[in-house]
């Protein structure tokens, strides 16, 4: 069970922690059988971290979370499924969305993950299947319209249009920063129906109208699953292989992670692998890293304290292993009704979850190198040092660090098996 801050005056301590840095020379490297808290010469990486929201339409619902968060330095929000019924030949609600997210200093990642209603199928097309939802439950989930397009002719050229629109409004400068992302857990039936060749081909067309459009827009995705269960599960995991390995003009690849492990102990590292391959030509971005997806007393005491940090540090440790560039936590905010949680009540105020968040987001953005010899996790900073002794004890050296918020009193010699720590070089 976690003791929360575990210092007298952490929370000053995290405070100072998140409004400045604090450097130190080097430490020597002592112990080489397992990881250690001390410096080493591992090559450090950076990792971004942003948010996804959710369907593209809830970015206004979601002022007062977002602007919390653009005044905290985040950058990237991530939205799915933009299109709406009545958008118009000008798509005017994915406009009004991009605008605002544009007007708070976000970097909009742009996920097209179905299609303009104009692509719906018919009523006849409706009545007739196979479907994977009841005919009752279609009449709603038909708004979305996540079938393959009848027409990949017609795809393409509402395309054109979006783009056409979205240069008009923003301006190819500033469309050049932006992610694009195609797709949304195409191997999940409740959101793509179609098999992996479909979905190639959707790929195909949007890659390639894109890069039509401009070269240097940065387009990928997949946002493939890496639990979902289907049929066609193996052709879209070999699909994301492939595109693991990248064209010329596919810049990244993305994939959605769920943190079991606030269940069951599951490790992130080879759910990345398992999925993309060890191909690291493209950009790889976790485009979704769910801190869940069932609204449970247990995920809700996380959220609402410090234990966050342990799930924190796999993702980041994974993130270091699998050259993942870009993490984007699902989900920003409560919905009343909904049954996801997220890092913010439903009335924008923030959890404990998100002070902690904010500080792993801080360190990972500044570069960091990764230990994660035996199964246990060390992670290092100019100032910080992140540990989760997930196998056997991480001995502390008292002399050089101190306890900034651990899962163990300030005056441990050691972060046991199963324990957390967040230290800092004195």
């Amino acid at each position: 069970m976690t003791m929360g801050w575990a210092a007298a005056g952490a929370s000053a301590v995290l405070i100072g922690l998140l409004t400045g840095t604090h450097g130190a020379p080097p430490l020597p490297q002592t112990d080489h059988s397992r990881p250690s808290v001390a410096a080493d010469s591992a090559t450090a990486k950076r990792v971004e971290i942003g948010f996804a929201i959710g369907p593209l339409r809830r970015a206004t619902a979601y002022r007062a979370a977002l602007e919390r968060v653009a005044a905290d330095g985040f950058r990237v929000i991530r939205g799915y499924e933009p299109f709406r019924p009545g958008d118009g030949p000008g798509f005017a609600h994915v406009i009004e969305s991009l605008r605002y997210l544009d007007s708070l200093g976000f970097t909009p990642y742009f996920d097209i993950s179905d299609y303009p209603f104009e692509l719906a199928p018919s009523a006849a097309e409706r009545a007739s299947g196979p479907w994977p939802f009841t005919p009752e439950k279609r009449a709603s989930v038909f708004a979305y319209n996540n079938i393959y397009p009848p027409s990949p002719e017609r795809y393409d050229s509402v395309l054109t249009v979006l783009l056409s629109s979205l240069e008009s409004t923003f301006g190819r400068e500033k469309l050049r920063r932006w992610w694009f992302e195609i797709g949304n857990e195409p191997d999940a039936k409740s959101f793509f129906w179609g098999s992996a060749e479909q979905f190639d081909t959707l790929m195909a067309v949007a890659i390639r109208r894109f890069h039509g459009f401009d070269p240097q827009l940065r387009v990928g995705g997949g946002a493939f699953s890496t639990v979902t269960d289907t049929a066609n599960k193996a052709g879209f995991m070999r699909l994301a292989r492939q595109l693991s390995t990248s064209s010329d003009q596919f810049t990244f690849v993305s994939v959605h992670i769920y943190a079991q492990s606030f269940h069951d102990g599951t490790e992130i590292g080879p759910d990345i692998r398992a999925v993309l391959g060890p191909a690291r030509a493209a950009q790889r971005v976790i485009s979704e890293w769910n801190a869940d997806s069932r609204k449970t007393a247990r995920l809700q005491a996380i959220l609402g304290s410090d234990e966050i940090v342990p799930y924190l540090i796999d993702v980041l440790a994974a993130s270091y292993d699998t050259d993942v560039h870009l993490v984007l936590a699902f989900k920003l905010m409560d919905d009343p009704g909904a049954p996801q949680l997220g890092f913010f009540d439903s009335q924008g105020h923030p959890k404990s979850a998100y002070t902690s968040l904010l500080l792993l987001s801080r360190f990972a953005g500044a570069g960091f190198s990764a230990d994660t010899r035996n199964g246990d996790i060390v992670l290092r900073g100019d100032s910080l040092v992140l540990v989760h002794a997930v196998r056997q004890p991480v001995p502390i050296d008292r002399r050089t660090f101190e306890v900034v918020m651990a899962s163990v009193p300030s005056s441990s010699p050691q972060v046991p098996a199963g324990g957390w720590a967040v230290l800092r070089r004195r």
